[in-house]
Parts: structure tokens; sequence; C-alpha cells
């Protein structure tokens, strides 16, 4: 499945349904103030091919509250498109991870649609979340990036979503699918069945929160000269 933007436009997006991919994820709105031009027209296309739909806003260090009005006053989704943020690194306008979380909680409030943000992003949530354990961003879907064989997921989930394992050039085969050429691929663990369902975020299971880790305090008393090892499981 691929996630799409400008640089792949035109697409042919009835070859890619006669392929057998079900939906396409394209961009819509970076910061403030851009659109992608070609978003309509690709919406659309997509709509007509009987694609899912889902948009994604590229987070940038701006203020969130306008980041948030552009993303739904141009994307304007349908309860049935797929919504989420690009979270990445931006150089020194990257968007802080209490912007993103502020940014995500915004936009489910604005449509009533709770919990059903997804969040892409590789390298930037696993340098800015950490090993730390939050139970917003468990509690929403994770799209990772990372070009390769594996993928490292952070504490916060058990598992991805979504993994783009290639950019169209970097990551293992394939690069491409029907009707658009080179691009960002995507895989998922489930059946077409399952995928259609959750791709909203309407039909996801809630999510079990990654337990916090359990602190244990426990007094050893030993003979004097007796060395005690404490090992962690």
């Amino acid at each position: 499945m691929p996630d799409l933007s400008h640089y792949e436009w035109p697409c042919d997006f009835n070859a890619l349904a006669e392929s057998g991919c079900l939906g396409v994820i394209y961009k819509a709105t970076q910061g403030t103030g851009y659109h992608d031009d070609t978003y309509e027209q690709a919406r659309s296309a997509a709509y007509a091919a009987g694609l899912l739909w889902g948009a994604y806003h590229f987070a940038d260090g701006s203020n969130v509250g306008k980041q948030v009005n552009n993303y739904l006053s141009f994307a304007m989704p349908t309860a049935d498109d797929l919504i989420c943020l690009d979270f990445e690194d931006n150089g020194s306008n990257s968007m802080s991870l209490s912007d993103a979380e502020n940014w995500i909680q915004k936009v489910e409030d604005n449509l009533g649609r709770t919990g059903q943000c997804v969040l892409y992003s590789g390298n930037r949530i696993k340098e800015t979340l950490g090993d730390r354990i939050s139970e917003f961003w468990g509690s929403r879907r994770l799209w990772i990036a990372q070009y390769g064989t594996s993928v490292q997921i952070p504490a916060s989930w058990d598992t991805y979503w979504l993994w783009q394992y290639t950019d169209g050039s970097i990551g293992p085969e394939p690069h491409q699918c029907a009707g658009t050429g080179p691009c960002d691929m995507n895989a998922y663990q489930g059946d077409e069945t399952q995928l259609v369902t959750e791709w909203s975020g309407a039909g996801m299971p809630t999510p079990s929160p990654v337990p916090e880790e359990l602190v244990v305090n426990i007094l050893i008393s030993a003979p004097e000269g007796v060395t005690v090892n404490v090992t962690k499981q």
C-alpha cells in the first residue's frame, strides 16, 4: 500500500485498485499554510476507483492551533477517512512531542474521533519519547518508518499498525505498485477485511496500554561475608 503526494501525481488509481490495493494515504497539508495542490484531484480519483482514502499533515514547529485549522479546513476528512500526523525531523522547525500530542488531541476533539488519529514517525518518536511508556501514544496506531528488513518499535507500543519499509529506493522490494511508480510503500500485518474495518480507526479494538515497569522494593538479609547477586529477568 502506498502513501503519496504531489511528487507521485498523476497516478492511475484504477490500475492501483485493480492490482488489489485497498487504500491510499495522501499528503494534505504542512505547517500553518501549505496545501498540496493535487490533493483534491487525487482524492476524487481515489474515491472513483473505490479506494480507501487517508490524509496526513506534515508537522513543523509553528503554532499548533493554526496547523490544526490548516489541516481540518483543507483536508476535510470524512468519518470514513484515515487521519494522520506526520511527525518527523524537520531541522530547526521540527514539532515537539508535546505539540504533536496537542495537535492530535485537537484534531480528534474537533472531529469527534477520540483515539482514531494515526501517528506516522520514525526516529523522531524514538528520540523524543525514548523508553518512556505513554498511555496517550500507546492507545493510538503507530505507522512506523524504518527502511530495512526489520523494525524497532518504541516501548509504548506492542507492534506497529503500518510499517513504511521503503521510500521507493532504500529498503526491501517491492519499491512500487501499479499505477504509481517508485514511492513510499507500507506493510500491514492483517488481512484485507481487517484493514478495511480498521482503516478510519472506528473499528479498532481498544488497545491495552503497555504496562508501566513494576517497581519492587526487596529487603535482603545475609550473613557477613556472603555476597548476594540480584538480576533483573
